[in-house]
């Protein structure tokens, strides 16, 4: 088929050559003009690109006679002719300010910004349209959604926009059809006989306020059948349409209702205000609804579960507060494909006051072999998702929380329930005893205090003031969150310590009883060893000094070297006969597989830890998950694979400058080197670095040996 060159080139606007130049090339080889000689080709170049074309042409000096002179060094003569000197700064100063316009969609705006970035000389072109794309979009919760990703590139950053623009033109278009809800609601106020005030229902139809109701409360007054008033809809008439409410189309097809579902009804082509199937001709209320409870700062920690629908897995919140079962607009909006919202004028209140709901979706989700039918309501806010009190029952949830309740929360003044652990001495051991407590920087010394406070209230610690052999030093460490973390250096306790060496299970061990498990959940112990009683006739080996006077651990001390093995052994015990449990020091991890076996071993594990007394951290705890992290691994039902926040911290380093950095870095690939047989063979001049009296030299083999492992570590595979 013959094919047109493009429009000539508009030589008032040289910055559009470079486009005009990529559409010639497009020309020249879908007409197969790149097969010609190059004097054809020079010819077709100046006929299309213009008149003026001819007259710069003249001014250029090459030999046209040269067989291998190509149309290439023609266009970089006009190239040069348009483009003397780029202004880097400058156009780079252009693109990095330009944002999207009001109105203007996202396509517009990306081309616009491969225009503007084609003489910028970026190094990394796609990472600068990509900075530039994600602070330029006008939306700025879109903008804020891009920003938090930080594995983000270019090509995910158009793909999110894109849907999320569509899926905000489709809540517009839903949005126009609640307002043709609203505009045929009639609104009056009703009392029923007695003077009571009215508690409606339906929420496609209004009156004068609203009446606040719970989920799963239907109920509203009637009408005696034949004596219910009947009332005219207001901004109705004869002229106004029957199926909109408004007033007359010139065609049916400027119908708003036109293709819209009655929600009353289920038939299509009519909004709910005016569907005749109505048998109650009076108005009753929107319907108000309440989001849940109010936590007050240093309460118990949220309960949380992942329901799946379909595609889309969903984390609840566990809110026996709540009437209806929500989540926000910006998780709905990243939900592929999206659920299509049913039209609701439902009124939402939270703790802060209303809430705008801007719909509804119908989704099934799967319990214990049980199919689950829930309404999701979408609410324009940044709340969490919630579960309702109505969910939490047909799922058996509240149930189960009262039931292992007593296992969630903060120690006290019980331990678990076991025998105390005793510390054991080698013979002859040499007692050590500091008489001096190590300086505590004075921004610290209150912390201290009060941590050693907490710490003595909790049953952890014991203030000693009669001489004891043992004294070891005590090293407050600071956390990240402000909060003090008191240690004590045990060394020299440690080197008269018998071990009672229990096994330990290894990595291999653990994993291999995962193969097939498809449901798992993940228990964490709060605070671990803190919850070991401490034979009292051997704790006073613990004793430490501190600028506030001596203590001794009552409970069974971090830094003690024997504290593994038998916190260990007394998990072991605590969980005996649970086949489908694994203990890794204060990990529990439960596998199953399938759901109904899962709550079974969930139930049965549960209660030997509330017997035990044993006390769990809710917010390390996760239950009922298809995929979970543990001891390093990613583990689902297809198998094991490196987590990816490891292997990143390992990408993310730079090159060592010595053998010490060296030996770190090694040691940090060994970990996910399971994953990669060849990983040591690509190794080998990085590790050769290490062998005796070979002098340090990181050059180009090094480099490259360094760059191939860290490709082959984001491509790791899942092991079956």
């Amino acid at each position: 088929m013959p094919f047109k060159p493009p429009e000539p080139l508009d030589f008032g606007r040289p910055d559009q050559s470079l486009t005009w130049r990529k559409r010639f090339e497009r020309y020249r080889v879908a007409s197969k003009l790149d097969k010609e000689q190059f004097s054809v080709q020079v010819s077709s170049l100046i006929y299309a690109m213009g008149i003026q074309a001819e007259q710069i042409y003249e001014q250029f000096e090459y030999d046209e006679d040269n067989d291998e002179a190509k149309l290439e060094d023609v266009l970089k003569l006009f190239d040069t002719h348009f483009v003397p000197q780029k202004n880097v700064i400058h156009v780079r100063a252009v693109f990095n300010t330009r944002s999207q316009h009001s109105g203007e969609q996202i396509e517009p705006y990306v081309r616009a910004l491969y225009e503007l970035s084609e003489h910028a000389d970026f190094h990394n072109r796609d990472e600068a349209i990509r900075d530039r794309f994600v602070l330029g979009v006008n939306d700025r919760e879109l903008s804020e959604k891009l920003q938090m990703q930080a594995d983000l590139n270019l090509q995910d950053a158009i793909k999110q926009a894109r849907q999320y623009e569509q899926v905000k033109r489709q809540l517009s278009e839903q949005r126009s059809s609640v307002d043709a809800v609203h505009t045929g609601t009639q609104r009056f106020n009703r009392r029923p006989r007695g003077g009571a005030r009215a508690a409606g229902t339906s929420c496609d139809s209004g009156s004068s306020g609203p009446a606040t109701k719970h989920a799963g409360s239907r109920g509203g007054f009637r009408h005696p059948r034949g004596g219910g008033r009947r009332f005219p809809q207001e901004g109705r008439s004869d002229a106004s349409c029957s199926r909109c409410g408004r007033g007359q189309h010139k065609k049916d097809s400027d119908c708003p209702a036109k293709g819209k579902q009655c929600h009353g009804c289920g038939r299509y082509g009519h909004f709910f205000s005016c569907c005749r199937s109505k048998q109650v001709n009076a108005v009753d209320a929107e319907e108000v609804y309440y989001m849940g409870v109010v936590h007050k700062q240093g309460a118990e920690p949220a309960w949380y579960t992942d329901l799946s629908f379909g595609r889309h897995k969903i984390k609840f919140k566990i809110d026996t507060g709540a009437d209806v079962t929500i989540i926000s607009k910006s998780l709905y909006l990243t939900l592929v494909p999206c659920p299509k919202l049913i039209p609701t004028c439902a009124v939402m209140h939270g703790a802060g006051g209303q809430i705008s709901c801007i719909g509804f979706f119908r989704d099934t989700t799967n319990i214990n072999g049980q199919e689950i039918h829930l309404d999701i309501y979408v609410v324009d806010s940044k709340t969490e998702s919630l579960l309702s009190r109505e969910a939490c029952k047909r799922m058996g949830l509240v149930q189960r929380l009262d039931s292992i309740q007593p296992a969630f929360g903060e120690l006290d003044q019980q331990p678990v329930n076991c025998p105390p652990a005793k510390i054991v001495l080698k013979e002859n051991s040499q007692p050590y005893s500091l008489h001096t407590a190590r300086r505590v920087p004075i921004p610290l010394m209150k912390k201290v205090e009060e941590e050693l406070e907490r710490m003595k209230k909790a049953g952890i610690i014991e203030e000693i003031t009669e001489p004891t052999d043992w004294c070891s030093p005590m090293v407050p460490v600071l956390k990240k969150s402000g909060a003090v973390r008191i240690c004590t250096d045990l060394k020299k306790l440690n080197l008269s310590v018998k071990r009672e060496r229990y096994p330990i299970p290894t990595l291999d061990d653990i994993l291999h009883r995962l193969k097939g498990a498809k449901i798992f959940s993940k228990l964490d112990a709060t605070s671990g060893f803190y919850q070991i009683p401490l034979d009292p006739e051997t704790a006073k080996y613990t004793t430490f000094i501190t600028p506030f006077g001596r203590y001794y651990y009552k409970r069974l001390p971090f830094g003690i070297s024997s504290a593994p093995e038998i916190f260990q052994r007394t998990m072991e015990t605590i969980l005996k006969g649970e086949e489908n449990t694994i203990c890794f020091f204060d990990d529990v991890l439960i596998y199953s597989n399938s759901d109904e076996e899962h709550e079974q071993h969930l139930e049965s594990s549960m209660k030997k830890i509330v017997e035990a007394g044993l006390k769990l951290n809710k917010e390390k705890c996760s239950f009922k998950q298809s995929e979970i992290e543990f001891l390093g691994h990613v583990i689902n039902a297809d198998g094991i694979r490196p987590d990816k926040k490891k292997i990143d911290a390992i990408i993310n380093m730079r090159d060592p400058t010595n053998v010490t950095e060296l030996g770190r870095i090694l040691g940090m690939m060994n970990f996910p080197g399971r994953f990669l047989p060849n990983l040591s063979s690509v190794l080998k001049p990085v590790t050769e670095l290490l062998e005796k009296d070979k002098a340090w030299n990181w050059g180009q083999p090094q480099t490259l040996a360094f760059s191939k492992a860290k490709e082959l570590l984001t491509a790791a595979p899942t092991l079956a």
